[in-house]
């Protein structure tokens, strides 16, 4: 791939980033992986305040 900065011109090589495996980061020396959520669940809680009903959405 050619990108360009200031006028000059360079090559970089494309990165391939696969979203399927996780997350490899590193973090004061040590190498972690950390996976993707694969969705969120919604949780719709009734709530009463001072005789008032309300609700309130909740993800986990």
């Amino acid at each position: 791939m050619t990108l360009s900065y200031r006028g000059l011109k360079y090559e970089s090589p494309a990165v391939r980033v696969n979203n399927n495996i996780g997350i490899t980061a590193k973090y004061r020396g040590i190498t972690y992986r950390k996976q993707p959520r694969t969705s969120l669940q919604r949780q719709v809680c009734a709530l009463r305040y001072r005789g008032l009903t309300y609700n309130s959405v909740r993800f986990q």
